[in-house]
């Protein structure tokens, strides 16, 4: 008997199949490329295609053109660095990776983990089965033999070898049987090796002159292994006999020989051409080795891309600025192949250019002049993120300035300038983006390539289509940090020392300019600021409203980016500075750092008013990057040279959450302004969105007691940040009570007898430390209103730890903003502020009105205007 299913029946199994769906974890997210994310992320920009995640180290492309493969350094723990640094805390044992792509479809074959040294060469043997490498160590020194290596391309596994070490930056070149390996040896020689017996063939031994070896090359047909020098030249030997059968020329010359891209064999191996360094090409003869041409071309940095199959035409890139064909037989220009900068080689089967545009690949048909293979999107490393007051777009500097949407990661129309970008901000409510591009630019002066100064280092673009409005007149340097003043008036930009080599250097320090009119009308020189000469002070933050900047230095500090004065210094043991962050209001800073005392890399958060950390956390297997406070200061988002984004919960001090997802070091952040999504850009050239939803609700609970209320108004007043920090999240639980509660005491201020003041003081050389160190608190806590005791007690003090203790107490009340009364007011002024709501303005404003300390007054007033306008936007 058969049922018939009743709607009812159909209605449930659907929802069961609905909520299965959503639960299965087959249902992975996907990006507009149809490449998956990561969990947690909703949506990326730019492409992990044609992608590599540091710079690459070498490439190797297969004999049909179906394979494509890099090497780079693995990820690594130093300061912001994209390679290998002796940075503080930098790991540098991590291994380097090879990847494997598949050209057809840009996307990812094989992974391999290599040695923890770099890997300098990589070839593939014709049948693809095989992948050959050098590598050797970062530091060179006679004792770090470079060593070459096997390894399986189906299995990725390494195949052992006998070959004896090398000399380190080892050339090598494998001969079109796939049997023959030429390499480098430390004693001036040449290694000929047999693959398929893994034995030694033979030695070739070059003359005493040859001490730079710059090149090392097999012809087609296996007969001529050719071998060039920085100044002695080239020298062409017979590979079945070992026999020297020429050199180019025959006695030294002048100038400097070949470069690794100076000299290049035909397929048939009929001719040789050649360029030195006087930028002459000529053509040679193999079977006499005569000089038979030269190319009818002026005297001209250039580099050997390769001779085509017809063994005719020549590839030749001259200046780096693009690729043109040559007659061998003529000696005449045929035309143009690209017109852009080149940085590449010639694939095996000499019909495809492989381009290197930044950490990007793209591959061009020579034959119809066309790219058959790019990926979109960014091409350098993510440095800057900047979120758009609606938070539909956000823009990120990269290789240039680009604009995506932020839920779909779909890349936007954006004409801005092509220059690499390094940091921007939205300005006039989103109408208007500046954008810094201060990096040197390549350009070709007397036949050398040389940087030069960006003629354009900030633009005023306009928002929606990228056109340029105004570009500011002056020096701005390696600029890292941007904004504007709340005038709307005066912008702020910062910059560090930055050495390039042809001597050019920008000094470190803020600027401002004049909005208007894009002029700059003064400097601030950052040792001004954080009173060090230390090539490590090199890190700002502003705070929102940029009335207050912490700096990096020993120690940290704080300050007013208008002025320069330093208003604060934060406690804290000596430490390398990797990345710093101040909250959205400046009550918080943030330091990922490497302290030198527990020599490990760790992540310190500090309250500003009372100087003190109030969480550090270790970080021993990777270094805190970046950092970003979301908008309400509950959180602290971390950027690892591990590339995971981990989130930190400020009310509990504990981790909450982490997100794998980037190959390459966290570079960026960015929280939108309802915190619920956090945007992180890595060297990988990509950015990730991640969702914070389920993290991010604000908690609200009953209002406290009256007892509870009391206890927590007392917590307030410790000058220690771990005790006051979770009593100002419960009053930020229950706002409309709290408002109530701190607008009723927020003025007053403890009180003491003149006889309990007395006895206070003379408790201070008591003989049991408890007794003494509970009346320094009870006269801390009084602040001004026991200065004067104080200070007629310290005329006849009654013992030197006497007079010690009473000198500290009076020099922190001198210090006015740092007494525990004022400590306590300003974290009421930062309650009020993150409340934020109109009663919360109110209390602030009766604040300002008050005869209150001027410090909190001015606090009180700065911490409305914010409000004010985070309302208003």
């Amino acid at each position: 008997m058969t049922m018939k299913p009743s709607m009812l029946g159909i209605g449930l199994s659907a929802m069961v199949v609905l909520i299965c769906a959503q639960r299965c974890p087959c249902q992975q997210r996907k990006d507009q490329f149809g490449d998956p994310l990561p969990d947690g992320a909703i949506a990326r920009f730019g492409t992990t295609r044609l992608r590599s995640s540091l710079p690459v180290s070498a490439t190797a492309f297969s004999s049909d053109g179906k394979m494509f493969a890099y090497t780079a350094p693995g990820q690594e723990t130093g300061h912001r660095g994209l390679g290998w640094s002796d940075t503080p805390g930098t790991n540098l044992t991590k291994n380097t990776i090879i990847v494997i792509w598949d050209m057809q479809s840009g996307k990812e074959l094989k992974r391999i983990t290599g040695p923890a040294r770099r890997i300098g060469k990589m070839q593939f043997t014709g049948d693809r089965k095989l992948l050959a490498t050098i590598d050797y160590d970062y530091v060179s020194r006679p004792e770090n033999r470079a060593k070459f290596r096997l390894w399986d391309v189906d299995t990725g596994r390494e195949i052992g070898t006998n070959v004896p070490p090398l000399v380190p930056f080892s050339e090598m070149t494998i001969g079109p049987d796939d049997k023959t390996v030429a390499l480098t040896l430390p004693d001036n020689g040449i290694l000929l090796w047999s693959i398929e017996r893994d034995s030694e063939i033979r030695r070739l031994s070059l003359p005493p002159e040859f001490t730079g070896m710059s090149a090392m090359l097999l012809s087609a047909n296996g007969k001529w292994l050719a071998v060039s020098d920085n100044i002695a030249g080239c020298i062409i030997w017979d590979v079945a006999t070992g026999e020297r059968l020429n050199r180019i020329p025959t006695k030294p010359r002048k100038y400097a020989w070949a470069s690794s891209n100076g000299m290049v064999f035909s397929p048939d191996s009929k001719y040789f051409v050649s360029c030195s360094h006087d930028f002459v090409v000529r053509v040679w003869r193999s079977s006499d080795w005569n000089e038979i041409r030269q190319l009818q071309r002026e005297p001209e940095l250039a580099s050997l891309v390769g001779i085509l199959a017809d063994n005719q035409t020549l590839l030749l890139s001259e200046n780096q600025l693009g690729v043109s064909a040559w007659n061998l037989a003529t000696g005449k220009k045929i035309g143009a192949i690209t017109q852009d900068r080149f940085l590449g080689s010639l694939s095996p089967d000499r019909k495809t250019l492989i381009q290197q545009i930044g950490q990007s690949f793209e591959f061009v048909d020579i034959a119809t002049r066309k790219v058959t293979a790019r990926a979109a999107g960014p091409t350098r490393p993510i440095e800057h993120i900047a979120i758009h007051p609606k938070e539909k777009h956000v823009a990120v500097a990269t290789d240039q300035v680009r604009v995506f949407e932020m839920e779909t990661g779909r890349e936007l129309p954006f004409d801005g300038p092509k220059e690499r970008a390094a940091c921007l901000a939205y300005l006039s409510g989103g109408e208007l983006l500046l954008a810094a591009t201060p990096y040197p630019v390549p350009v070709i002066k007397d036949g050398r390539m040389v940087l030069q100064p960006p003629a354009r280092p900030l633009q005023l673009l306009n928002a929606s289509n990228g056109k340029l409005l105004r570009a500011f007149i002056g020096e701005a340097g390696e600029v890292e940090s941007i904004g504007i003043m709340p005038d709307g008036k005066t912008v702020l930009t910062f910059a560090r020392v930055l050495r390039i080599p042809n001597g050019i250097k920008r000094e470190t320090g803020l600027r401002a300019w004049d909005f208007a009119n894009g002029k700059q009308v003064r400097q601030i020189p950052f040792q001004s600021i954080n009173q060090s000469s230390s090539a490590i002070a090199d890190r700002i933050a502003f705070s929102s409203d940029y009335r207050r900047c912490a700096c990096a230095g020993q120690p940290i500090r704080i300050a007013e980016p208008e002025s320069g004065k330093v208003v604060a210094a934060l406690e804290g043991p000596l430490a390398f500075v990797h990345s710093l962050a101040l909250s959205r209001t400046g009550r918080l800073a943030a330091a990922g750092q490497y302290n030198y005392a527990m020599k490990r890399p760790e992540l310190v958060v500090w309250e500003i008013a009372s100087r003190k950390s109030a969480f550090t956390w270790p970080s021993n297997q990777y270094v805190n990057v970046s950092l970003e406070f979301s908008p309400d200061e509950r959180l602290l988002a971390t950027g690892g040279s591990d590339g995971v984004v981990r989130v930190w919960d400020l009310k509990s001090g504990r981790e909450i959450k982490s997100f794998s997802g980037h190959d390459g070091i966290v570079i960026a952040l960015a929280f939108s302004g309802d915190g619920k999504r956090l945007i992180s850009g890595s060297t990988y050239t990509t950015a990730l969105v991640w969702d914070l939803s389920k993290i991010t609700s604000n908690d609200i609970r009953s209002a406290p007691t009256s007892e509870e209320l009391a206890a927590l108004w007392e917590d307030l007043l410790s000058d220690n940040p771990a005790k006051s920090e979770p009593a100002a999240y419960r009053f930020l639980e229950a706002p409309e009570s709290s408002l109530s509660f701190i607008r009723k005491h927020v003025k007053d201020m403890p009180k003491a007898s003149a006889k309990q003041v007395a006895q206070f003081i003379a408790d201070l050389d008591a003989n049991d430390f408890r007794t003494r160190t509970r009346a320094e608190n009870e006269l801390a806590r009084l602040g001004v209103a026991a200065k004067s005791a104080l200070e007629e007690a310290l005329k006849n003090p009654s013992s030197a730890e006497h007079r010690k203790r009473l000198t500290i107490l009076i020099s922190r009340f001198e210090a006015k903003n740092v007494t525990l009364p004022i400590l306590r007011q300003l974290r009421c002024i930062s309650i009020a502020e993150r409340i934020g709501n109109g009663d919360a303005i109110g209390l602030l404003q009766s604040l300002t009105d008050s005869d209150c300390d001027a410090f909190v007054v001015s606090e009180a007033r700065a911490a409305m205007e914010r409000t004010k306008m985070h309302r208003a936007k």
